[in-house]
């Protein structure tokens, strides 16, 4: 999350969009129950709560919504190979739920 973000505020040849799309292959590929478990265990922790905050709130900001940098540059990554409208739309539900369900006690 934070390398994605490091990326976006960094000149375009940094930019990678395959770092941001390598996100949401995550958040296809593993139930949101244990990603939202793994995170909340870091959050949990001392010694990983502080970066783990960072990168939740790097989260947030880059897969909040359809026009939220990180979104685009899955969107881009993967342009062509599977409709643009259907992977965006994907990506913010998938990413809601997670932030979501970092968000309830628990």
């Amino acid at each position: 999350m934070l390398k994605v973000a490091e990326r976006t505020k960094g000149t375009q040849r940094r930019r990678d969009d395959k770092d941001a799309f390598d996100l949401f292959r995550l958040l296809r590929a593993v139930q949101t129950s244990q990603l939202t478990a793994g995170l909340k265990h870091l959050l949990s922790d001392d010694l990983s709560s502080a970066i783990t905050t960072e990168a939740v709130e790097a989260f947030k900001e880059l897969f909040g919504d359809a026009a939220s940098a990180g979104i685009k540059m899955v969107v881009s990554h993967i342009r062509g190979t599977e409709p643009e409208d259907i992977i965006s739309a994907s990506c913010v539900a998938l990413s809601q739920d997670l932030i979501r369900n970092l968000e309830t006690e628990n």
